[in-house]
């Protein structure tokens, strides 16, 4: 059992196990590439992490005689498929390993000499001391030599960076032997000879070697901009016949490669990047990461670093006969680190960590429930790595109840009621809208709100288990509706491992007035006409209950509140600003926006560009929570009879000028 677990590219032998299950993929693209017509470019797409150099490997161990001598260690002894079918030699270059330390021109000139030294030392491990090999590395390198610092101009202006401003390119080719031409002249002849030396040598007549395969790894840890450079000299410099390259490669890093070029990508110039890419990539295959069936890769892992290891556990959770704990830690992964086999791996190392924390501690809730302690930690976990910000907030709002919407004290059950409660909980009833300035967060809305309810319904499944075995296990409906008692136990630990985001803050910011509340908001750079509509709102709603309502100011919500002459207050109204303009809540089913852009990932009962527009029925749910609360009949005024402060001022100006308008006539007439 290892504590951790390393992060290193899959080796062709082990792609037979296919636990991600892309056996077809890897397979289908290998079949590909030995039927190729040359020269071809190939682009290996995908987000950091998701397997591109380990699909790579696969690859060369299906299609290269020299896999065994590829890649950045030793690929394996047993070619995983027949030798009949490796038809090309390979050579692997990992262009971040040319590239470290190195201001952009000179990254750029040491990767253009890095692929064709790559070929060369290649080739002299494959055949060893041939005179003819030598000859061939030989012309290879010292042609690539003069044209090295030409190739970095060529490259950086067609990146869109003026050329001048790199130093030591004085002139562009000086002549047609330094130029890309000889180069390419050069490179296809080199290739000629070792393709005839290995078929002459080492290969059978029936089944010669066709050609060189180039792969080309870790590009997008690249300067987008130097990445760009370096796939337009590639182009420019070897694209001759009997070659292929693999390139891993993302299309966003192209993209933020060539902002310099054609500024900001928008609907009108996407085009324009596409067109780049299309030039230098004749196929591109992303990798299918949306289709990995993780089950297999996590419960290797997992049984790695010992995850499930427990003195209280009497089974192997892990087990085919216990599905069902392997299965709800796929759909917590799923939701938070996603498929990504990096994120994974990195979730899993403080996974362990932390894991390892809780053993040499007593913990009450893996003593009572191991199974349930051991989801809820991985849960929390993920949420850690994969969410930083929703996870800071975890640690201030332990009770997910605290979460839902509209969770005020008039709203909460009685204690038969708190199962029905639980019951018609739903994703959505989630709300986090205070972080959704994050954009991370806010395109993985659903996934979050669905990571939530699954530790809300692991909490409360197990302690409405044990209310109805013990109804005086909890005193009082707070003490059962609750998650703080069990998300206090897992993340006392996991805190250890959590690099702050931001120095802590007070649980919640209040203002005194609603003064200070804009004043705050409008330094934070909420629109000017937001705030206005706040105000406006704020004035009006007040009078449309005779100031009656006691406000609160928390964070970024304006609260209107009933009180009752016991003291019990209740939420008529909440108003929460918002970068794109106002949310107005009240209860859980009425929500309306006040915004002249709309709003993202939020469903809105009503959307209003002004709140001057709002109508007597956009104000009825709260009259009915204010009456329901209250027990009176009606309300003391109609919105739309009572007017704002705004609207005050300006009819005395109205009346002001009437009444000196009267005066002046009085003193002409007299006159």
């Amino acid at each position: 059992m290892a504590s951790n677990i390393t992060d290193i590219p899959l080796l062709a032998s082990d792609s037979n196990s296919d636990k991600l299950k892309i056996q077809n993929y890897i397979e289908a693209l290998s079949t590909f590439i030995s039927n190729s017509e040359t020269p071809m470019t190939i682009a290996v797409q995908g987000e950091w992490g998701c397997g591109k150099t380990s699909l790579m490997n696969a690859i060369a161990g299906r299609v290269c005689v020299n896999y065994y001598q590829l890649g950045s260690r030793d690929i394996g002894d047993v070619a995983p498929v027949s030798v009949n079918d490796q038809q090309y030699l390979g050579v692997w270059i990992n262009t971040w390993q040319y590239s470290v330390l190195k201001n952009d021109s000179d990254a750029q000139i040491s990767i253009i000499k890095g692929v064709a030294r790559e070929l060369s030392a290649h080739m002299n491990r494959l055949m060893g001391a041939s005179s003819i090999v030598k000859e061939a590395g030989r012309k290879l390198l010292s042609s690539i030599g003069g044209i090295a610092l030409t190739a970095a101009k060529v490259g950086v202006g067609v990146a869109g960076v003026d050329p001048t401003s790199l130093s030591g390119l004085d002139e562009m080719i000086r002549t047609q032997e330094n130029g890309p031409d000889y180069f390419r002249e050069k490179l296809s002849e080199s290739i000629k000879e070792y393709l005839q030396e290995f078929n002459e040598k080492r290969r059978s007549k029936k089944n010669p070697v066709k050609g060189v395969i180039f792969f080309i790894d870790d590009l997008d840890r690249l300067d987008p901009p130097v990445a760009v450079q370096v796939l337009s000299l590639l182009k420019n410099l070897f694209e001759v016949p009997k070659c292929i390259f693999v390139l891993a490669i993302d299309y966003e890093v192209v993209v933020e490669g060539l902002v310099s070029r054609f500024g900001q990508r928008t609907d009108k110039n996407e085009r324009e990047f596409r067109s780049f890419f299309d030039k230098i990539i004749q196929l591109s295959f992303r990798v299918p990461i949306e289709t990995y069936q993780i089950d297999g890769l996590l419960k290797e892992l997992l049984q790695g670093i010992g995850y499930c290891t427990s003195a209280y556990l009497r089974k192997d959770l892990l087990d085919e006969k216990h599905p069902e704990f392997l299965e709800s830690l796929v759909k917590l992964t799923v939701n938070s680190c996603g498929r990504n086999p990096r994120s994974i791996k990195r979730m899993l190392n403080t996974l362990s960590l932390v894991r390892e924390i809780h053993r040499k501690g007593a913990n009450l809730l893996e003593q009572q429930n191991p199974e349930l302690f051991l989801k809820l930690l991985y849960a929390v976990v993920c949420i850690q790595s994969a969410y930083p910000r929703l996870y800071d907030e975890l640690l201030k709002k332990p009770n997910l109840y605290d979460w839902i919407e509209d969770n005020s004290e008039d709203s909460v059950p009685d204690m038969t009621g708190v199962r029905q409660e639980f019951e018609e909980l739903s994703s959505s009833d989630f709300v986090f809208e205070n972080l959704l300035s994050d954009p991370w967060i806010r395109k993985r809305d659903k996934q979050i709100k669905a990571l939530l309810l699954s530790i809300m319904q692991l909490v409360m499944k197990d302690k409405l288990s044990q209310f109805e075995k013990d109804p005086n296990l909890y005193a009082t409906v707070q003490s059962l509706r609750t998650t703080k008692d069990y998300l206090d136990q897992i993340i006392r630990s996991s805190r250890l491992t959590f690099a702050d985001i931001g120095e802590e803050e007070d649980e919640n910011k209040e203002f005194s007035n609603i003064e200070e509340f804009v004043q705050y908001w409008s330094e934070q750079q909420i629109e000017e006409s937001t705030l206005k509509n706040l105000e406006y709102f704020a004035n009006r709603f007040n009078k449309v209950f005779a100031d009656s309502l006691e406000a609160e100011y928390i964070e970024d919500r304006v609260y209107f509140n009933a009180v009752r002459d016991s003291g019990r207050r209740k939420v008529i109204c909440s108003v929460q600003v918002h970068p794109n303009g106002l949310i107005i809540r009240a209860g859980k089913t009425f929500k309306m926006g006040i915004t002249s852009t709309g709003f993202k990932n939020i469903r809105l009962n009503r959307q209003l560009d002004s709140v001057k527009k709002i109508q007597e029925r956009d104000i009825d749910p709260m009259k009915a929570r204010y009456k329901e609360f209250l027990g009176v009949a009606k309300v003391p005024n109609r919105w739309t009879k009572v007017s704002s402060l705004e609207e005050e001022v300006a009819t005395a100006y109205q009346e002001s000028d009437s009444v000196m308008e009267v005066a002046v006539n009085e003193v002409k007439e007299e006159v």
